[in-house]
This record gives C-alpha cells, structure tokens and sequence, in this order.
C-alpha cells in the first residue's frame, strides 16, 4: 500500500478501502498546466520522432547494423524515414489462417483511462456508451459482413477460439 499516494488524490487508508471505493481519482490541475514539457530531443510533440530516431541510431550503431535492419529484426514493417513517423503495421497473425481466420483488433473504450479502469464497479453497467457495446454485457463485435460469413446474428451466443485459449460471450453486429 502506497502510503504518500493521497498527496495526488484520494487519500484512502487501506487495501479493503479501495476495494470498497472501487476507484482512486487524482487531485484536479488546471487545464495546460502540464503542457509543453516533453522529454523528447526537441522538447516539443515530434511527429517526427528525433527521440526515436536517435534511441535507434545508437541502438543500429552498438550492433553494427542499420536502423532498417533492426526494424527488420523486431518483425516492423516500416524502413527509412517512414520509422519514425505515426504509420500503419499490419498485424502480428498468432496461428494458422485456415484454422483462426480473423483478427482481433481491440476497442479501447472511451470510459477507459489508459486501460487502467476496466475492473471499475460502475463501468459494466455503463459499457453501452461505446458504439456496440451492452450495458451488462461482454460481447464481441464482428462486422456485418463477417457476421453473415460466419452465419451469425446479433445476440448469438457463441464461443471464440485462439492459439492461447477459450471464451464464451455474444455476437455484436
């Protein structure tokens, strides 16, 4: 237990507490007032990443080898300038595509703080707040058009099947 935690929040005094509560809410701070302190090599939001781009030079260098092939090495799909800016990677397929035909691509909720409230009391009842999902309810949403694929409808109890395991839930269209 964290005894200094309640100078940025809720002072609570024990474990049972905040099982109780459910929920630790940091002290409120005024709106820009941790703005523009970034820790980067410009001191400033960088679309272009001169931190990254530096962290993997040095990185390249002490391996005697070039930042694409690091990238090479770590499975990334982007090579030269491109590394270093916002851009999309296709997705690590865990499995045989025969077998695990669709991808899981997770939805960040916008009752979810850096995924850290999820086990939050209150947050099942109010999961209907993000398109698809239910109130109460654990769901998997499919497109439509897999949803048909795969002969589902809306509600459909069903079970999902991975490389790491099993769960039962309902089918979202």
């Amino acid at each position: 237990w964290k005894e200094d935690a309640s100078k940025y929040g809720d002072k609570l005094n024990s474990w049972d507490e905040f099982v109780q509560k459910g929920v630790w809410n940091s002290s409120p701070y005024k709106l820009e007032s941790r703005w523009g302190k970034f820790k980067t090599e410009t001191s400033k939001f960088e679309f272009y990443s001169k931190t990254l781009e530096k962290a993997l030079q040095e990185h390249a260098d002490k391996h005697k080898v070039s930042i694409d092939e690091v990238m090479k090495a770590c499975d990334y799909q982007a090579r030269g300038q491109l590394v270093f800016i916002p851009h999309y990677e296709e997705p690590y397929r865990f499995g045989d595509e025969a077998e695990f035909p669709l991808l899981l691509v997770d939805q960040k909720s916008r009752l979810n703080k850096e995924g850290r409230t999820a086990n939050s009391p209150w947050y099942y009842e109010f999961k209907d707040v993000d398109p698809g999902d239910v109130a109460n309810e654990d769901v998997a949403k499919f497109n439509p058009i897999d949803g048909k694929k795969f002969g589902l409808k809306d509600g459909d109890e069903i079970r999902i099947t991975s490389p790491v395991g099993t769960l039962t839930c309902k089918a979202k269209l």
